[in-house]
Formats: C-alpha cells, structure tokens, sequence
C-alpha cells in the first residue's frame, strides 16, 4: 500500500499505518551537494559517541559509502519507497534522514523478518580520506503490525494510533475565542479546507536517539529540526534581537504587552554589514502558536524592522509549511496589497466535505454572529465568497476532477479585518481586569495620538455599542468604558510612535528584501516564496539547494479502519501561479545559490551565514530594484 500510494511522487500524498514500531540508529543523515549540478553525497550530520566502544564513530561531516554492502542509491532502490515528495532534491535528502529512523507506520515493513536490525556502514573520513567500517544495530522501539514486538514479545493487534485533537487555537487564546467564537469556528474551517503543511511524520523529532549502548554519550553535530523557532546556522556576534517590551511606559499599569502580541513565534533582530543595518527575520512555520494575536505581533515585527533597518533578510529554510492565512497576512506585510490579477489560486477537486465546509463558512459569513462587520460590509463581501463557491460547485455538479481556479485571498482579507477588530474587543476587555491604579485620565484632545484614537475608535465604535459620532463628541459625556478605551487607544498609538511600528492597522515593509529557501520549505513555505516571485517583491538565494520542496497544494486526510488499517493524505487541491505554472511536485527555483559545505556539518554551521551574506549583497541590487518600484507603486 504505502509502495503504491508512493510512487505517485506526489508531495502530499502519503500514508500512515497503525504502527509504533521504528528502528533508531545513533546518528543522521543529510544529503549535501556542492553545487546545485555538482557531487551529491550523503554525510554525517549528528552523531552520538559512547565512550569505551569498541566501534570507531563516524565523525559529522564524514560520507556514507555504503550500507550493508550497497551504495546509499543501491540501498536507496531496494528499500519500500515510502517518502515521496514530488521532486528528486527533497526524495533524495528525506531518503538520507530516514535511513537512521525507520518507521513501520510511514510504509516500511520492519520486525526482522523483513529488516535485519544488524547494519554495516562504511564511511570515508573527511579529516585524512581514510575509508573504515562500522557495525552498529538498529535500537527497536514500539509494536509493530505483525510479528514479534519488542524483545520477542508477542504483538497485539494495534489500533490506530488516534491524531490528536489539538484545536487551532490553543488555551491561551482563550480570551480572545470567547470574543468571536463563530469566527474562530469559521478560521479553522478555512484552515481545514486549505491546510498547507507536511505531515508530523516528516518533521525530525528532536528527542535523542535511545541508542542501546551503554555508557557516558556525548553528541556531535546538530539534528535536522523543521519549524525550528531559531535558524540552524550561526547569525553575526553583533546581531540585536527585536522582542516586544514586557511593558509600554505610561500604558495600562500591569498589562504585560509581550504577552499579549504572544511575541515569541517569529524570531527578528538586525546587524550591520558593510554600513548597512540589515534586519532579520526568520520564520519557523506557518502554523503560530497563537493565531489570534499573530496578525499585531507580525505587524509589530515589520514596523520596527521598517523603522530601524535598511533592507531585510528573511529566513524560511526548513519550513514545514502551515496555514493560507499566515502567509498571505506576511505577504501583504511586504507588498501593500493582494492583488487577485497576481495572487496565487488554488484549482481544489470538489468533495463533499469540501464543498460542505465551504457554504458552511459562507452562512457563518452572512450571519456575522460576532457582530463584527457592518452590515453593509457583510453586503459587499458575501457576493465575493458566493462567487468562488459557484465555481467549486459547478466542479462537482459536472463531475470535473478540479474546479476552476479558486480565488482565497478575498479571504484572507476578511480574516484580517476579523482578527483586528477582535484584538480592539480585547483590548477594551483587558481593560477592566488591570490593575485599579492605572491612569484614567485622557490625553488632551490637541495630541496627534489622540486624533489617530478618535479616528480608530470613530471606525470600530460598532464593536462597542456606541452609536454617537466620536469625532463630534465632548470626551467627559462618552461612558467611562468608552473614555479607557479611547485613553488606551492614544496610548498605544503613542507608543506606536514612539518605537515606529503600527499594530493596530496595517505596515508594510518598503525596503529590499532577499528571502532564503532550501529543499526542506514545504506547502506554506512553497507558496509563500512563489507569491514574492510573482509580485517581484523577493530575491531568492537558495541554501543548499536551489528549489524548495514542492509540496504546493493542500491535502484531506482519509482513514480506513476496517481489517486493514490505514490513513491516507491525498492532495486535494492544487496552487495555480499566474503563468499558469503549477507548484506541487516541482517547487519554487532561483538561480541564486549558496552551497552547504562540509566543514559547514564540522563546525556547526558557524561560518554559513558569511557565505550566504556575500551573496545576499551580490544579488541586493536587484532587490534595490524591486523595493523602488513599490515606492513608486504607493509612495514613501
């Protein structure tokens, strides 16, 4: 099943198995490359060496000859294809991280009647060249599908292995779900409907290996980890760290803002280079952990890195992908608008459930339970989503494999206004639950920031009940709700002066930009560098590859429990750029390039990012170029 389901090449199909079964070796496995047509080799990326062994350990950055007597392409072609991605640059470095952690539930049949858990290395050293051997045994852990367990013991019959229910939006968020709960119903309908990551099984866990050797170990190496918060490769000893402040002189006394933007999903910070402030931005996945507040703490990051740097570097490489949402709020963050001419669309094969689900979330548009759009903005927008619909609907009507390419972004766009107005509501909400002694008393009504409140206030006063016209009003007649809130907002709009950042209304970033990819970006991150390529907003620099995976299209997860147990993740729709070009199984190239070396693998990647400057500035004017075409676009 899994051999089959595999040899499609198709980036998000796949298949799971109720097995817990895996087979661990001490150490991993990176594909590396010297160029993007140059040698391909398979090398040492992490070790564990336990002292006393009679065994000599490779060392990190040492190449893997052969296994068992076969070549790693050898070995490669005799082993159940079980990973496919879509393109061979992504097989070929999946294939290299799970020779050391098999797994029966990804399709390999393990037990020793299949695997002999007795493996033969042989390596060549890159210190002095020198080619040696090595005999190391698979660590077995879990119960398998049939056969023996563990030790010999017999194997009960597993069920399926259940996914978690972890919702969208975890506990912390609670606050803010009770605001809108029909809207955050709706959000993880859509992020169902259009979900863009790699399965859990892809992502390198990053728990120690349970090697069966005993004895003191020590570890050589880093482990490869997707979604990682932190880039794997060392950034520059002048490097600053852009963090929102735990508190905002002068702001609600006890209100902690960091925690409220939930600040800690994107990591940024700047250096200077060559008398340059250059801004960093790295990000991890497009699954936040906190949905709610991610729109305002990206905004916070993009103002100051707009405030305060001269052009940016963003870092996505080993991205498992994650929600259409994110990487279009990022999107807009950097090119001012969406534009529906230019933006990606999704062609999506119309299933019940899909179709279901989406005049599910049409109704919830057009009821607007959380009372947070006009009405005559509900009027405006409904016909827009009722359009796309049709066009999913005349798919399954007249039984077509795919509809017609369908257009999300309209989409995104209510979701930001939701999320914003839901942060307005909590704002107000926070207001009544910090401590008694903050300052009540409003600004006075000359102050620019104060202007910008009554403006803020006047447009979202349907949130808060109040129908008198803000701007006319005499601030001691309005209600004192209505007083703390128009101080908190004065407040935050000063302090949004204060640092240069907006978060209550949308920033974009005007400056160049360079983004760096590698064959480990998935779904999200395919798209999302596809979407920079066709509005002309990014220069691509690949690192350790010139492609990102391909896996650009969204999946529906299929479970079959009868006798045979088995899960399948088919691709359910499929990215359509605007040349007509697709993303799924080929991915999103760039000529740009920067190898990873093998010293780069000895020394834990400390030198890397040098490298991957020197051709960020090589290619900078072409970025240069790009950020003054949106200057003239929309103005300083």
């Amino acid at each position: 099943m899994a051999d089959l389901i595999a040899s499609l090449n198709d980036a998000h199909v796949s298949s799971e198995h109720p097995s817990t079964l895996t087979y661990t070796l001490p150490l991993e496995f990176m594909r590396q490359e010297d160029g993007p047509n140059h040698t391909k080799k398979i090398i040492v990326n992490y070790v564990e060496k336990t002292e006393g062994s009679l065994q000599r350990m490779p060392d990190t950055g040492d190449e893997l000859l052969s296994i068992n007597g076969q070549s790693p392409d050898q070995f490669q072609k005799s082993t159940p294809l079980f990973d496919a991605a879509g393109n061979p640059i992504t097989n070929q470095t999946l294939f290299a991280l799970n020779i050391a952690r098999l797994r029966e539930g990804r399709g390999i049949p393990l037990g020793t009647k299949f695997v002999n858990p007795n493996v033969v290395l042989e390596f060549r050293s890159a210190k002095d060249g020198s080619v040696f051997k090595t005999n190391l045994r698979y660590d077995i852990n879990g119960i398998g599908l049939i056969g023996s367990g563990v030790n010999g013991n017999p194997n009960p019959r597993v069920m399926f292995p259940k996914k978690d229910s972890k919702p969208l939006l975890g506990s912390k968020d609670k606050a803010f779900t009770d605001l809108a709960p029909a809207t955050f119903k709706m959000l993880s309908q859509f992020d169902t409907l259009l979900k863009a990551e790699v399965p859990l099984e892809k992502k390198q866990a990053k728990e120690d290996s349970a090697s069966a050797q005993k004895g003191k170990t020590t570890s050589e190496g880093k482990k490869v980890v997707l979604g990682d918060t932190k880039p794997y490769f060392e950034l520059p000893k002048d490097f600053e760290e852009i963090t929102p402040p735990d508190f905002i002189p002068g702001f609600m006394t006890g209100m902690n803002f960091k925690k409220l933007l939930n600040g800690d999903f994107l990591f940024a910070g700047k250096f200077n280079k060559n008398g340059k402030t250059v801004g960093f931005l790295r990000i991890p996945s497009y699954t936040p952990k906190n949905l709610p507040t991610i729109l305002h703490s990206l905004r916070y990051y993009i103002g100051r890195l707009q405030a305060e740097t001269d052009y940016l570097v963003i870092d996505q490489t080993r991205n498992p992908g994650g929600m259409v949402v994110f990487s279009d709020l990022l999107v807009k963050s950097l090119v001012g608008t969406l534009d529906k001419n230019v933006h990606m669309k999704f062609a999506v094969k119309p299933t019940e459930s899909f179709v279901r689900q989406f005049i599910e979330m049409y109704n919830d548009v057009l009821k607007n339970s959380d009372q947070l759009f006009k009405k005559e903005e509900i009027k405006a927008f409904a016909p827009l989503i009722r359009a796309e619909y049709e066009k999913i609907k005349y798919a399954r009507d007249h039984r077509l494999e795919l509809s017609e390419p369908i257009n999300f972004s309209l989409i995104t766009l209510y979701f930001e206004t939701a999320l914003d107005r839901t942060f307005l509501k909590q704002l107000s909400t926070t207001l009544d639950s910090t401590n008694p002694q903050q300052p009540n008393t409003l600004p006075k009504s000359n102050d620019a920031s104060f202007k910008e409140a009554q403006r803020l206030l006047e447009k979202n006063k349907h949130l808060f009940g109040n129908s008198a016209t803000v701007n006319e009003f005499n601030p001691a007649q309005l209600t004192p709700e209505l007083q703390k809130l128009l101080h908190t907002f004065a407040m935050i709009k000063n302090f949004e002066k204060l640092v240069g950042v907006s978060i209550l209304e949308p920033i974009m970033y005007t400056k160049p930009v360079v983004a760096l990819i590698d064959q480990l970006d998935f779904s999200g991150g395919d798209a999302t560098m596809a979407l920079l390529q066709d509005y002309n907003r990014a220069i691509l620099v690949g690192v350790g590859s010139n492609r990102t995976a391909g896996a650009g299209g969204t999946v529906e997860r299929k479970e079959f429990n009868g006798l045979l147990q088995v899960a399948i993740n088919m691709t359910t729709s499929l990215m359509i750029r605007p040349n007509g070009r697709l993303v799924e199984n080929y991915g999103v190239t760039t000529e740009n390039y920067v190898p990873v070396l093998v010293k780069d693998y000895q020394d834990g990647f400390q030198n890397l990012f040098d490298r991957i400057m020197s051709e960020v500035e090589r290619v900078f004017p072409q970025a240069e170029a790009q950020a003054k075409e949106l200057v003239k676009k929309f103005g300083n």
